[in-house]
C-alpha cells in the first residue's frame, strides 16, 4: 500500500473525486477548502428563505459519477437518489418569453416549434450529432494528455471527426435559426466558465 501523503486544494467535484480515488488507492489525503463547506461550483446560497444554486443545477453526465463510485467500490445509489424531473429546466428570455425542456419529448418538441417551426426535427437532428461528439470525446477524458500526445498520428483523424475548430455556438447555428435556441442548448458552456462562442463545439 502506497504511503506518499497527498495534498488537495479545493473542495469541488474535482478535488473531492479526486481525493477519493486516490484515498482508494491507499493514500493519505488531505483536502483544503477556503469555503466553510463542499461543493466547489455546486454550491447552495440560501437567503430569506430562498434557496439559489450557484452552478450547476442538474446532473448532465451520471455515468462519470457511477464511475467513480464504482472505482471505489461503492454502489452510488447507496449514497445519491439521482432523479429524472418531469421539467428538466425553464429558460426565461428578456423579452418575456419562455422555453420549458421536458423529460417527456413531444413536450419540448411542441415548446421549441412555437418559438421556431420546424425546430423539432432540427432538434431530433442536434440531439443525434451531439450524442455522436459525445461517444468520440468520453473515451479521451479518461486518457492523460501531453504535448507530444498532439503528435500521435493515430489521433489526427480525430480532430475533423469531433468538430475542433468549431464553436459550441456555431454547431447549434447548423441546427437552429433563432438565438433564442441557440442559447437554449449551449448555455451548458458556462458551467465551465467558458462562453458558447468559444467552447469548442465537442463539448456538446
Amino acid at each position: 500500500m502506497a504511503s506518499k501523503k497527498i495534498a488537495i486544494v479545493g473542495a469541488g467535484v474535482g478535488g473531492l473525486s479526486a481525493a477519493a480515488r486516490l484515498a482508494h488507492d491507499g493514500y493519505e489525503v488531505d483536502v483544503f477548502e477556503k469555503l466553510p463547506v463542499c461543493g466547489g461550483r455546486n454550491n447552495l446560497l440560501e437567503d430569506s428563505g430562498f434557496k439559489f444554486d450557484m452552478g450547476p443545477s442538474f446532473v448532465l453526465m451520471p455515468d462519470f459519477f457511477e464511475e467513480l463510485f464504482s472505482y471505489c467500490g461503492e454502489n452510488i445509489k447507496d449514497y445519491l437518489d439521482l432523479r429524472v424531473l418531469d421539467v428538466n429546466y425553464k429558460i426565461f428570455y428578456p423579452d418575456g418569453d419562455s422555453l420549458t425542456v421536458y423529460k417527456d419529448l413531444d413536450k419540448t418538441k411542441s415548446e421549441l416549434n412555437r418559438i421556431e417551426k420546424e425546430s423539432p426535427f432540427s432538434y431530433e437532428r442536434f440531439i443525434v450529432e451531439t450524442e455522436r461528439l459525445y461517444n468520440l470525446v468520453k473515451p479521451l477524458l479518461y486518457k492523460c494528455f501531453t504535448l507530444s500526445s498532439l503528435l500521435n498520428p493515430a489521433y489526427w483523424p480525430l480532430v475533423n471527426k469531433i468538430r475542433a475548430f468549431e464553436s459550441y455556438w456555431s454547431l447549434a447555428r447548423k441546427f437552429f435559426k433563432s438565438d433564442k435556441l441557440c442559447y437554449a442548448f449551449t448555455f451548458e458552456a458556462m458551467f465551465m466558465g467558458v462562453s458558447p462562442y468559444q467552447a469548442p463545439a465537442f463539448i456538446a
